[in-house]
């Protein structure tokens, strides 16, 4: 089934990809809204009625990991940890977790005369019933049923809606600081669910290109030798480029909590705007700079790619949004 589901969904993503969901067609966010409306679905087809092992979910994961690297333009063994932290989409073996609690509460709340609530009275006192295999194996329903009173007879179990969405976030939020604690550049992004405000704030396309591709490490790319300090042992990670090129210092804080610290709407204070107004511009003569030198010699980088007039900068201002401005999508995780 879940090869089935994962051969199914890479060749609608094919499609998806030729017609626009890739590194030089479609906004990424609208790209990975695109993903996660019309592909991640078909991955997940019958997913929360399944018990399947981690190697038969390993194969849904390559098949969402691959679905990124298309529209990424990335390589087959590049991770995609960032930039599904970024569009707020969790890995499949979460998303399993997660649809099947939703499935188990709406269950619990079909009416009495429902067909499947029927059944599920005469199912449910069998040692074989799957529906009791789903309820033990999923960690959140466990959560919500944690509290109430345990009885040998069956019984209907209402689950408020709130109490829902709140084990749901905080069972993905446990699930993402675990993988900041196992993955570098994770754990260099935001602590916190939702879209990153660099998938949809107004920026130029060259600037939102760099900034994603800093958060994902893909930039400076493969160390060489620093053409900024020109010492052929020192090579250009992205710890060493902080350092030689005294981004920090520049910023008055870490690059990462800068990055992490971008509002989602334009701040009301005038101090405030000139702040971000100023270092936004010391960030993308710094992403310039280092992608300049990180590209072939005999590639000179394309100078019209920077601008002081950023699209970002009139966003702070107050001022029209322009075309390059994206609305953020509803969550989804």
């Amino acid at each position: 089934m879940l090869l089935h589901n994962a051969t199914k969904g890479s060749q609608a993503m094919s499609i998806l990809h030729s017609i626009g969901a890739n590194a030089t067609g479609f906004d990424k966010q609208l790209s990975f809204q695109f993903y996660k409306c019309y592909i991640r679905p078909i991955f997940e087809y019958a997913l929360p009625l399944l018990t399947p092992t981690n190697n038969e979910l390993k194969i849904l994961e390559k098949a969402q990991d691959n679905a990124c690297r298309l529209i990424m333009r990335g390589h087959k063994s590049s991770s995609t940890q960032v930039i599904k932290h970024m569009n707020n989409m969790a890995n499949m073996s979460d998303r399993m977790v997660v649809l099947c609690a939703k499935n188990l509460v709406r269950v619990q709340q079909l009416p009495a005369d429902a067909l499947l609530t029927l059944f599920l009275q005469q199912l449910i006192t069998s040692r074989t019933c799957h529906l009791k295999k789903l309820q033990t194996r999923n960690p959140i329903w466990q959560r919500l049923i944690a509290d109430l009173p345990t009885t040998r007879t069956p019984q209907r179990i209402y689950i408020d809606k709130t109490d829902l969405k709140l084990q749901l976030n905080q069972f993905l939020l446990d699930q993402w600081h675990s993988t900041q604690s196992k993955f570098v550049y994770a754990g260099h992004c935001r602590t916190t669910l939702g879209i990153d405000p660099i998938m949809y704030i107004p920026m130029t396309v060259h600037e939102r290109s760099r900034l994603i591709r800093w958060r994902m490490g893909w930039l400076p790319g493969k160390p060489q030798a620093c053409r900024n300090c020109n010492q052929i042992n020192n090579l250009t990670t992205q710890l060493h480029v902080t350092i030689c090129f005294q981004i920090c210092e520049n910023l008055d804080m870490d690059i990462h909590a800068f990055l992490n610290s971008i509002p989602k709407s334009p701040p009301r204070s005038p101090a405030d705007k000139f702040y971000l107004q100023n270092r936004w511009i010391v960030l993308q003569q710094f992403l310039f700079n280092l992608e300049s030198i990180c590209l072939p010699t005999d590639e000179p980088i394309d100078r019209t790619t920077y601008t002081e007039q950023s699209p970002f900068i009139a966003w702070i201002n107050g001022s029209s949004p322009s075309s390059t401005t994206t609305t953020p999508f509803a969550h989804h995780a």
